[in-house]
């Protein structure tokens, strides 16, 4: 793009690159690269020759220290040959041997003999007394030597090592083999001066000046450790060079003592020619260059000047035609008017028309807009006013209306004419845009109005009940901690929390409409007893809650609970049926110690519904721990399941008769990590609280089929195994889950029901139950009877296979003779009935005999055995000792 007229003069001071410009660039470019190869060139070729300078001296240095250490090395070898065929070598032998060898010109200091890797003899004494003893197996780079020295039968040279009696040197250790086995018994060690050899050959004039240094791998460390010299050196880019010698191999590197880099007066007179020669050639090129870019210079200004006017012309026009304004020109003093095409097209009128004055305008101005616009114009035509905005509309011949925006500006001009030059715009869009958008506008308020609505609307519905239309548990525990975050501010609170009793009994036999008119019914009650200032609020299916002000008298908290319960112990009418629930309530208070006010009156309404129906309960801190106990031992028995900590011991029952194994009754063990054998006493009532019945249940049943396969294996036959199962499997449909897979045979397997569950239910449900366990094969056995609600009518519905007297009847059979008679009366229903009787809980041989006298079937007891574990129950069957009783009772 070519600059505008204003921006001639900066764009001429400017430098622009011409072709000749490029191209002595170029030239001085090539001339620089040239230049500076030449120079790298040589200086490369002086590293190079100076490098093979390096090598071949720093070569002549390792080869000469190689030599030496192992002419020394060889020397000691002599002495070692002469000591290793003479295992007994006394000191005075080896002293005179090793004097021999010392009298020779050497390297070696020192000579010593080891046995056992123990020092025992040195020469010369004198100097190394602090050696002898010395132990190889203390040195672990010694010991290693030694080691190296003896698994290769090589001389091996370690070193400099620091010596015992002072200072470093290289040690040569050679291992003394008999003649014999060929077992080594023995190492020689030769001390050699390696400072002595060192300098000896660093001494010698050099070729070429070196700075040296050697390092060498540690056999231990397996680190690179420095013998010589400094470390800068190996990381100088030095020549190196292998010293290797009686299994061992060093590196020695070289650099020049000056330096890599070529000297400065080496290089200086060379670069001062080839810098000289590339002046007079960049002088040259840049001579032709600024003449020719001169001549370009006039080119070009005279083109310029041409294209400007060419370039203001279509820009102006371009801008014209982009933005779609109209030009126009008014002659204040004539009236004549001229208008550009587009001002035409934006009026929708024909260039052809011969009315060229101001009535072209006002013709086609809206007429609601004539006036005003008329005024806003004469006050620029009575020179009140200099320029003229304004937005109007105007009427095209289609009938459309289309908004225009104009602005004018008048000037006086050398001839005194004054003028008025102005634009026209069509800005339609942008009004109708403007429109659209406080439509739009207007729209999102409305909107944002209904949205408010709603969402106030979502937040109450998030807070209250549907059904009660009361507040539910959300709100009512935001408004605790609420109450809690203001505690200094706010006085204490106490909370009464209500669970409706036999709320699913009325679920299930009048329907859940019959439901929700119980707790509509319980929410207006609760409404009507509550206070100004409390706060009732729905918290679960059938649980209420009463937040009230609490002044810390407890026994009003209780009448309170007693007024509540009063309340909703009245029938509440149905229509057809007239209902009565009641209800249980827990009370707690907020104080400094209390961390969940909402939990603290769970924790006490569940003590009230262990108590019975229609009770209430005050929290206190007994209750928290036992909480807390009784959720530790739950959180024990989940993971006990995880890890197969839950066991069956298994109770024989006996025939009456023949004494013979009629089947055994497994029941469950916990075997706690820390406390033990558990029997179901201690864990049962917190495994309610988490579920985890049904798969203590599930864990037992699965063990007992698998033992009963084990037992059938080993020769061991057990007629049938019964096992406990809880009255929450009883409505639970997974009780089916896997029967199927046991593979037990029918009548194998045997589930004992509790008499406490109410068997008689209206619906029929628990007898389906149990006939679809029938269908699996499973016999039905009544447990604890006597004790519960069994009644004939359920007991011919259910058909049981036996029935189980509870221990509480059997045990005082021996003195009261209405329990005989009561046992007595239930062994005539069951023979009535075809039902099988189990006594349970027979301890002693009176027991037995009374009851097999009154025509028990089975018996069960400590009397013959314990609950046993599997190993023990094998072992008590192959032992038979409970056949003995076979005889006492017959003797009795």
């Amino acid at each position: 793009m070519e600059p505008a007229i204003d921006e001639e003069p900066k764009k001429y001071k400017r430098w622009q690159p011409t072709s000749g410009d490029l191209l002595a660039l170029a030239v001085v470019l090539l001339v620089a690269i040239t230049v500076v190869y030449f120079d790298r060139l040589s200086s490369h070729e002086y590293r190079n020759n100076l490098r093979v300078d390096v090598a071949e001296t720093s070569a002549l240095v390792s080869t000469r220290l190689a030599g030496q250490i192992i002419a020394n090395v060889a020397l000691g070898q002599g002495l070692a040959s002469a000591i290793a065929t003479n295992p007994a070598i006394d000191e005075a032998k080896f002293s005179h041997l090793a004097e021999s060898m010392l009298s020779s010109p050497s390297a070696v200091l020192a000579v010593a003999l080891a046995r056992n890797n123990r020092i025992e003899m040195v020469y010369p004494r004198t100097g190394n007394e602090a050696a002898i003893g010395l132990n190889y197996n203390d040195q672990p780079q010694q010991a290693a030597a030694v080691a190296h020295a003896i698994d290769a039968g090589t001389p091996v040279v370690e070193g400099p090592l620091a010596l015992v009696q002072g200072g470093s040197q290289l040690v040569a250790y050679y291992p003394l083999f008999d003649g014999q086995n060929s077992k080594a018994w023995g190492v020689m060690s030769t001390i050699i001066d390696f400072e002595r050899i060192r300098n000896d050959n660093l001494a010698f004039p050099l070729k070429t000046p070196l700075r040296v240094s050697i390092v060498r791998t540690n056999p231990v460390t397996q680190d690179q450790e420095l013998i010589f010299g400094r470390p800068e050196v190996m990381t100088e880019s030095p020549v190196t060079q292998p010293i290797e010698f009686a299994q061992r191999k060093w590196t020695l590197g070289a650099v020049p003592a000056l330096g890599w880099q070529e000297p400065l007066g080496h290089s200086l007179a060379r670069r001062i020619l080839i810098g000289s020669i590339a002046v007079i050639l960049v002088g040259a090129v840049f001579g032709i260059a600024l003449l020719m870019r001169e001549r370009l210079t006039h080119f070009r200004t005279l083109w310029r000047r041409e294209r400007q006017l060419e370039q203001l012309s279509n820009r102006m026009q371009l801008a014209l035609d982009a933005s779609r304004i109209g030009v126009w020109e008014y002659d204040l003093d004539s009236g004549a008017v001229v208008w550009d095409e587009r001002m035409y097209a934006l009026y929708d009128i024909s260039p052809d028309e011969t009315l060229k004055d101001i009535s072209l305008w006002s013709d086609s101005v809206y007429p609601d807009d004539v006036e005003r616009e008329q005024r806003a114009f004469d006050r620029v035509v009575e020179g009140k006013s200099s320029e003229y905005h304004s937005t109007f509309r105007v009427v095209h011949r289609d009938g459309s209306l289309h908004h225009i925006r104009a602005f004018g500006i008048s000037n006086t001009l050398k001839d005194g004419t004054r003028r008025m030059i102005g634009a026209n715009w069509d800005v339609t869009e942008d009004i109708h845009r403007q429109q659209a958008l406080r439509a739009a506008n207007r729209e999102t308020k409305e909107k944002n109005a209904a949205l408010e609505r709603a969402s106030r609307g979502l937040e109450y519905r998030a807070l209250h009940d549907g059904l009660t239309d009361l507040a539910n548990r959300r709100y009512l525990e935001d408004l605790i901690s609420a109450t809690r975050s203001e505690a200094a501010l706010s006085a204490p609170f106490l909370l009464l929390h209500i669970d409706l009793d036999r709320f699913k009994e009325v679920n299930d036999t009048l329907g859940h409409e019959a439901g929700d008119r119980i707790l509509r019914h319980t929410a207006r009650t609760l409404k009507s007893l509550a206070r100004d200032g409390e706060f009732v609020a729905r918290i679960g299916g059938d649980e209420f809650a009463i937040l009230s002000h609490w002044d810390g008298d407890a026994e009003a908290a209780e009448r309170r609970a007693r007024s509540i319960l009063a309340a909703l112990r009245r029938p509440v009418d149905l229509g057809v049926h007239s209902c009565r629930t009641g209800a249980c309530v827990g009370i707690a208070w907020s104080d400094p110690g209390s961390s969940d006010v909402l939990a603290n009156a769970d924790i006490a309404l569940y003590e009230a519904k262990k108590a019975g129906r229609d009770r209430y309960a005050l929290f206190n801190a007994s209750l928290r721990n036992a909480a807390v106990e009784s959720r530790r031992i739950a959180d024990e028995i989940l993971a006990g399941l995880d890890r197969n900590e839950f066991v069956v011991h298994y109770q024989p029952q006996v025939n009456a008769r023949t004494f013979t194994l009629e089947g055994v009754e497994a029941l469950v063990r916990w075997h706690h990590p820390s406390r033990g054998l558990l029997t179901p006493q201690h864990f049962l009532a917190a495994a309610e609280t988490v579920g985890a019945i049904s798969q203590i249940d599930r864990a037992v049943m699965v063990q007992a089929a698998r033992q009963y396969h084990s037992w059938n294996s080993n020769g061991i036959i057990v007629p049938h195994i019964a096992v406990n199962i809880s009255a929450q499997r009883l409505g639970d449909g997974s009780i089916f889950d896997g029967l199927d897979t046991l593979d037990l045979p029918r009548g194998a397997l045997s589930f004992e029901l509790v008499e406490s569950i109410s068997f008689d239910s209206s619906d029929g449900t628990f007898e389906q139950v149990v006939q679809r366990l029938k269908h699996f094969g499973i016999d039905i056995e009544i447990d604890d009877f006597g004790t519960g609600y069994a009644s004939i009518i359920s007991l011919l519905a259910l058909a049981p296979k036996r029935l189980k007297i509870d221990r509480q009847l059997v045990t005082p059979i021996v003195h009261a003779q209405s329990q005989r008679q009561l046992i007595s009366s239930i062994v005539e229903i069951g023979r009535a009935l075809g039902i099988e009787i189990i006594a349970e809980g027979v301890e002693t041989v009176d027991h037995a005999r009374i009851l097999c006298g009154l025509g028990c079937d089975i018996l069960q007891g400590y009397l013959f055995a314990e609950p046993l574990s599997p190993a023990d129950f094998e072992h008590w069957v192959t032992s038979r000792n409970w056949l003995a009783l076979r005889e006492t009772l017959a003797g009795t």
